[in-house]
């Protein structure tokens, strides 16, 4: 493979990146949740739970178990 296909492919590839270079959050339907639900887990992270399922601060402070049953994963 040349050098220029090479240069191309990796051009092409860089373009759905740029979006992420962007200042501020993407926009989506539930992003607000999604960045609740990090807050939270590195809180419990930081709290020292090693495998976080318990959401304390979600679900206005009466808990929520959205980090046991994530449905990305």
């Amino acid at each position: 493979m040349s050098k220029r296909w090479l240069f191309l492919v990796i051009a092409i590839g860089m373009i759905p990146l740029a979006s992420m270079f962007r200042p501020g959050l993407f926009a989506g339907q539930d992003v607000q949740l999604q960045v609740a639900r990090i807050a939270s887990f590195y809180k419990s992270l930081g709290e020292g739970i090693i495998i976080p399922r318990w959401g304390g601060d979600l679900n206005l402070g009466y808990g929520h178990p959205a980090l046991m049953f994530y449905y990305p994963l």
